[in-house]
């Protein structure tokens, strides 16, 4: 189970979708990432524990991508999340 990190939120800036840090976080992390609309769609529904496979299914009835390609795409997604500390890992 994954969850965003405290200390990080969303913003839609001039129609851009970004993370900026907030708080403790400011020091050790800069400046801010750019999101699409998709990883947005992602990190939005993280803010309560899910699974890669949730995820997926997420994306599958938000968007018209199949299963095994939207699970591919996460779990791309949160290696990169979790190898910036943007989300943790969490029991369920």
């Amino acid at each position: 189970m994954y969850q965003t990190k405290p200390g990080f939120v969303h913003r839609k800036i001039a129609d851009v979708d970004v993370l900026i840090s907030i708080g403790g976080n400011v020091a050790d992390f800069n400046g801010y990432i750019t999101l699409n609309e998709t990883c947005a769609f992602l990190w939005d529904l993280m803010a309560e524990p899910k699974c890669s496979e949730q995820l997926a299914q997420s994306l599958c009835s938000e968007y018209e991508v199949s299963y095994e390609e939207a699970l591919a795409d996460v779990q791309e997604l949160l290696t990169f999340l979790t190898e910036r500390a943007l989300v943790q890992e969490v029991e369920a």
